[in-house]
């Protein structure tokens, strides 16, 4: 009992510290393997960090996606795209909940994956002039700009929805 005990905070300490390291990395592009298929998303391990972390499947288009356990596969109902065991594919850290412990990614475009990664962008006027992506810090703090913009559309886009849905109902 106690050996058990030890080993599940052992898991829990390393999930602790992994979250708090790709903490600093979100925004960034990595490389992974499919790991595991569920009907919600599917799990993704980093490459270069052993990392383990969900890609929604809300995250994965705008199709509709059917879970197939035999195969461990998530198929999409329009495109017939495939997400399966050992695919690899690009993702970017989305966000990092330290408290419940978990990563999560989004996919990233084929195309522009290789300049993500070297930290590069393209202009839009000279598609094949590579130029430096700005500082780490002011990525971090575009993202955090984002991030809290999007929040506080998001409360009050429900909030009009869950009032025109009463109007209409009436």
């Amino acid at each position: 009992m106690h050996e058990r005990r030890a080993d599940e905070a052992s898991r829990d300490v390393q999930a602790w510290l992994k979250c708090l390291y790709v903490r600093e990395r979100v925004g960034e592009a990595f490389v992974g393997r499919v790991t595991g298929v569920a009907p919600f998303g599917i799990f993704v391990t980093l490459d270069e960090l052993y990392v383990e972390g969900l890609v929604h499947v809300s995250e994965l288009g705008s199709e509709y996606f059917q879970y197939n356990e035999v195969a461990h596969e998530l198929r999409g109902e329009r495109t017939g795209k495939r997400y399966r065991l050992t695919d690899e594919v690009e993702v970017q850290v989305s966000r990092v909940d330290l408290e419940a412990r978990r990563i999560d990614f989004r996919l990233v475009d084929r195309l522009g994956f290789r300049e993500l990664q070297r930290g590069e962008t393209r202009d839009a006027e000279t598609p094949s002039a590579p130029k430096a992506a700005p500082a780490k810090s002011e990525k971090v703090k575009k993202a955090r700009a984002e991030r809290a913009a999007a929040r506080s559309k998001a409360p009050a886009a429900s909030a009009k929805k869950r009032r025109t849905g009463l109007r209409r109902r009436h």
